[in-house]
């Protein structure tokens, strides 16, 4: 499987900065020979004459060639795609300002969710870190386009991540219930964030489990604890349908926001956050 360029864009730059260097350098030297020229001075030998304009013009080049750096601020956003090799299913991160990044990923094969904060992004645009549900190590990069490409591996399994920008989560925004059965039952409670980022307590007999993931503008929403516990569902009109799943214990069952007759939902929706400034790494994990 072929590896994904991560100095594509840096190296691009890079060659396009050297080239306007050394023409720098190149029209410095011609017009520096005219000028003695005119001038009548006494002439300087060519290589002479070369050897003191790169003393002072080839820092210059060197300058120029050095790759631009973006801010980290410049891919802060919600992105999404889907994630192929020896597994397939979707993805969905969310990529803060400081340049920290929560993916989730859920799998079509194994029906189960991963997930993780230990990943982030550099000025450049490289993605460096790896999930904590499965260790799934992850390496990429985002393009100035605004796509994602990135490499994952999990042991003997591999692949790639790709995807795009979102542009439109926060449509999203709210808190909502619902209930959840299955191998077990109880009732849960989400809210979602401007940014695409979502928070959601299963309230259940044993224990209650708190999770964490991200929506992408679709109405797709993953959720994942440290542990295994996952959801995917896709929000529709206000309302959430989807599953829960927890492998370790081989449960799983139906996540869902009961209707009266008349297809209202009742009390599904409970009101609308609009902070847009809220995000992922404000609260408390």
């Amino acid at each position: 499987m072929a590896l994904p360029n991560l100095s594509k864009g840096n190296t691009k730059r890079s060659k396009t900065g050297l080239f306007k260097g050394l023409a720098v350098c190149k029209r410095f030297l011609f017009l520096f020979s005219i000028r003695l020229n005119v001038k009548g001075r006494t002439q300087i030998k060519p290589f002479i004459r070369t050897i003191i304009c790169g003393i002072f013009i080839m820092p210059i080049a060197v300058l120029m060639s050095s790759p631009v750096s973006n801010a980290v601020e410049e891919y802060q956003g919600a992105y999404s795609g889907g994630f192929s090799g020896d597994e397939v299913g979707i993805w969905i991160a969310v990529i803060n300002d400081h340049g920290d990044v929560r993916l989730v990923l859920w799998s079509y094969d194994a029906e189960s969710v991963d997930g993780g904060e230990e990943i982030s992004i550099d000025n450049g645009g490289i993605l460096d870190g790896y999930t904590v549900v499965c260790n799934r190590i992850i390496n990429g990069y985002v393009a100035e386009s605004g796509s994602l490409i990135a490499k994952w591996l999990e042991q003997s399994a591999e692949g790639l991540l790709e995807g795009l920008r979102e542009n439109n989560v926060s449509q999203f925004v709210g808190v909502y219930s619902g209930w959840f059965n299955g191998d077990e039952s109880g009732e849960w409670d989400l809210t979602i964030h401007a940014d695409g980022s979502a928070s959601c307590t299963l309230y259940r007999k044993a224990g209650n489990i708190a999770m964490k993931g991200c929506v992408n503008s679709s109405g797709t929403i993953i959720l994942y604890d440290d542990n295994g516990w996952g959801m995917n569902g896709t929000i529709l009109k206000r309302k959430i349908d989807g599953t829960w799943t927890y492998p370790a214990e081989e449960k799983k069952g139906r996540v869902f926001q009961e209707e009266e007759d008349d297809d209202e939902p009742i009390g599904c929706f409970i009101s609308i956050a609009n902070d847009a400034s809220f995000r992922f790494d404000e609260r408390t994990r």
